[in-house]
């Protein structure tokens, strides 16, 4: 079974994946996998430059991420032509990873999940996580050192992913303790695997 994990920021997807991990799935790291296609002597860090400019690589030779941010999430177009560069090539890693699990039960954990429908496709069920907004803007203060104001700023940004959460297979609220949310888990995990075997 191959189940595909997404979820507000501050939500606590990270959580849910470490409970996915001990109950025995094999994790794929969508984040990860999109940080090695861009590693210097990718042909995709390569692309990158040829499309946006030789600004986009810091000294060292590797990813400007600020800039490359800045550019692309003030221009719908130019973001578009990222995730042409970018997501053919995780998807590709995906396909390898899915490859190394071995017959055992995987989560995709991956932001963007609905944003690459061939990821979608790849999975059997999908996993949304939430927790109410007051939970998650004190989380991301705390997690990412920054104000209430830049907070909430990375929670309106994803009001879009409204529609995501309703076409999930299951929406975990995470707005309490870590034990309900392993719990919820753990109950919905032997749920679908009597159904798979």
């Amino acid at each position: 079974m191959v189940v595909g994990l997404t979820g507000y920021t501050g939500a606590g997807k990270s959580a849910a994946a470490q409970i996915f991990r001990a109950l025995g799935a094999y994790i794929i790291d969508a984040d990860e996998l999109a940080h090695r296609v861009v590693a210097p002597g990718q042909p995709t860090l390569d692309e990158i430059c040829r499309v946006f400019g030789q600004e986009m690589l810091l000294p060292d030779g590797t990813l400007h991420r600020r800039a490359l941010g800045s550019l692309v999430f003030a221009d719908a177009k130019k973001r578009k032509q990222l995730e042409q560069i970018t997501h053919p090539q995780i998807l590709a890693l995906t396909r390898q990873e899915l490859q190394k699990a071995g017959g055992a039960d995987v989560v995709l954990d991956a932001p963007v999940l609905f944003e690459v429908p061939e990821l979608v496709k790849l999975c059997d069920k999908t996993v949304f996580v939430d927790a109410a907004q007051d939970v998650r803007l004190r989380r991301i203060m705390k997690r990412d050192g920054i104000s209430a104001q830049e907070a909430q700023q990375r929670i309106d940004a994803q009001a879009f992913m409204e529609a995501w959460k309703a076409q999930c297979d299951l929406v975990v609220d995470n707005s309490g303790e870590w034990d309900q949310l392993e719990e919820t888990i753990q109950n919905w995990t032997e749920v679908q695997r009597g159904r798979h075997y």
